[in-house]
């Protein structure tokens, strides 16, 4: 079995934001604290939560997925939840007229919420590894962002309030890889690979009402994907799981282990 061994990055945040406090922390259940000696095998997934590193086998981190209620891979949009068709301008004149006596009022609420293990997030340059190993290091910057989507008459500013407020999350934070805590990897001879970071996200869908109170009309839906946000040494960074993406033969470009499309 041919060893990988990790890059561990560190993803400074660009936009500041009151995090919100993960879920997911690794657990030492059937794993082993990370060896940059040893490395990880082909079938392992690295996890880090603050300065704790722990290797896990993919099957136990399934498992583990799924005890925390976190989906294996992104699920498919609900549109029945998102697909809205907003009141006209004159419909919210007229909705207004009729409430003018009373208190007008703005109210959201979150509909459904779903975690889930994201698609490879690129964090290193694809290499190809003919006769030999060849080690890869990080010499690109690559940027993440959270998500905000909306349907309907209503400022997107004013729902990323709303979940700043409730949530600690704005809907439009960024992190970028400006700092490397280790930054070291192997692929494979024969393959074509590079490090991933698989992130855990939440994505959250909301209905917004508007109107008096008992009798309030709904304006808009939204959906907000977000990344949750851990540190290592101090820095912060976006929590997941680290593993390298390689496949045999040269590809060129080389598309995505988890997930669709390729990588740049």
């Amino acid at each position: 079995m041919m060893a990988s061994r990790f890059v561990t990055l560190c993803l400074a945040a660009v936009a500041a934001a009151t995090p919100i406090t993960p879920v997911f922390v690794p657990r030492a259940i059937n794993g082993t604290a990370f060896d940059p000696e040893r490395g990880v095998v082909p079938g392992e997934v690295l996890l880090v939560d603050g300065d704790h590193m722990e290797v896990v086998h993919q099957d136990v981190y399934k498992t583990m997925l799924a005890s925390e209620g976190i989906l294996h891979s992104p699920p498919e949009v609900d549109r029945s939840l998102l697909d809205f068709e907003a009141p006209t301008e004159e419909e919210l004149n007229r909705l207004e007229a009729r409430q003018a006596s009373c208190d007008w009022t703005t109210a959201m609420t979150i509909t459904r919420t779903d975690r889930f293990y994201d698609w490879d997030l690129q964090m290193s340059p694809v290499n190809i590894a003919r006769a030999n190993p060849i080690d890869i290091s990080l010499t690109s910057t690559y940027t993440v962002t959270d998500t905000l989507t909306v349907t309907g008459s209503v400022s997107p500013t004013v729902i990323t309030g709303w979940l700043t407020a409730s949530f600690g999350i704005s809907g439009s934070r960024s992190w970028a890889t400006a700092q490397a805590i280790m930054v070291r990897g192997t692929i494979s001879a024969g393959h074509t690979g590079c490090m991933v970071n698989n992130p855990f996200k939440t994505r959250r869908y909301g209905r917004v009402m508007r109107g008096c109170l008992g009798k309030q009309t709904q304006v808009a839906t939204f959906m907000v994907d977000t990344y949750e946000e851990g540190s290592y040494g101090g820095v912060k960074w976006i929590r997941g799981a680290i593993t390298p993406c390689e496949k045999p033969g040269v590809h060129n470009p080389l598309s995505r282990c988890q997930g669709g499309g390729n990588f740049i």
